[in-house]
């Protein structure tokens, strides 16, 4: 049986793991992480202290990398949302260039058989 200290820790951890999902989403809509009052809003938690604890907790979980100001965090923990933009386009870049490579060589493949069909 969970003692009450171990149920308050496990409710947090959850609640932690919602609020990193919802800056993700957040990020990923508005391209920038949400300000405390904003993750207020998010978690529908009128505390902003709490919401800062909340933070601390994914902060030593080496989920996410704060320094000063309202807005200056950085996602770290490795999911398909949470990478920073700049690497989802370059991974996205990557693979359109692959595609174009790929659908260049089918055209030219297939230009080859026709050449080959009226040449016969």
């Amino acid at each position: 049986m969970k003692t009450i200290t171990q149920h308050r820790k496990a409710q947090m951890n959850g609640t932690c793991i919602v609020l990193y999902e919802r800056i993700a989403a957040y990020w990923k809509q508005f391209g920038h992480a949400p300000s405390l009052r904003d993750m207020c809003k998010l978690m529908n938690i009128n505390s902003t202290s709490y919401i800062a604890g909340l933070l601390r907790v994914l902060e030593d979980w080496k989920w996410i990398e704060q320094s000063d100001g309202s807005r200056a965090m950085r996602l770290t923990r490795v999911t398909e949302v949470g990478a920073p933009l700049t690497d989802r386009q370059m991974i996205t870049d990557e693979c359109e260039r692959i595609a174009r490579i790929a659908d260049t060589a089918d055209r030219r493949a297939a230009l080859r058989r026709q050449i080959k069909v009226r040449k016969s």
